[in-house]
């Protein structure tokens, strides 16, 4: 089985927008669908230690 995760930075111009990462990562999400991956659990939220810009994450799976 192969593992990836697809991921999208929620930061705007100013403050955050995750309804336009969330179409960027359903995009993401819908090519690997077209690719034979599949959505494993739900869109989870996250930020990055340094900077703490927000990021959308979804994992996919696939298999061998």
């Amino acid at each position: 089985m192969q593992y990836k995760i697809l991921f999208t930075n929620a930061v705007a111009f100013i403050g955050t927008d995750f309804g336009s990462a969330a179409e960027h990562l359903a995009d993401q999400v819908n090519q690997a669908l077209a690719e034979g991956w599949r959505p494993q659990g739900g869109v989870a939220v996250g930020d990055t230690q340094n900077t703490k810009a927000p990021f959308l994450f979804q994992a996919m799976v696939k298999e061998a």
